[in-house]
């Protein structure tokens, strides 16, 4: 099924990524951004979700990375919903992920470092 050990960790690392609930809910749109990114910057920050990075972007499955990318754009979607429904102008999920997500997956994969909350609102606010 998987056709070699890279693809199976790869799918064993999307499994443990899938969202168990949504984000959390702080009232308004940026204060439910910011709460996503600290804690999504936590997450992949940690050596398991460091591992999970790995395993996805080593087996060069775009499968693999096209799901991950899923499970983002999905609690991004959920924020803009609530935004929305709040009466709330919403946000650009395209957006999102190039001014916040993208730049805090840089700098764990790359400077091999968690970026700081302070980072993380700075981005936020660039949003905003």
């Amino acid at each position: 099924r998987w056709g070699d050990l890279t693809q199976l960790l790869a799918d064993v690392a999307v499994a443990r990524m899938r969202p168990i609930s949504e984000p959390d809910d702080t009232g308004d749109m940026r204060g439910d951004m910011e709460a996503f990114i600290l804690q999504y910057a936590e997450e992949m920050s940690s050596k398991p979700g460091r591992q999970m990075l790995a395993d996805v972007i080593g087996s060069g499955s775009s499968g693999a990375t096209v799901k991950c990318c899923g499970f983002t754009a999905l609690h991004l979607e959920t924020l803009r919903k609530r935004a929305i429904a709040r009466g709330e102008a919403g946000f650009s999920i395209d957006e999102a992920v190039d001014t916040v997500v993208a730049p805090v997956i840089y700098h764990i994969l790359f400077e091999d470092r968690e970026p700081t909350p302070d980072y993380c609102r700075e981005r936020v606010a660039r949003l905003f």
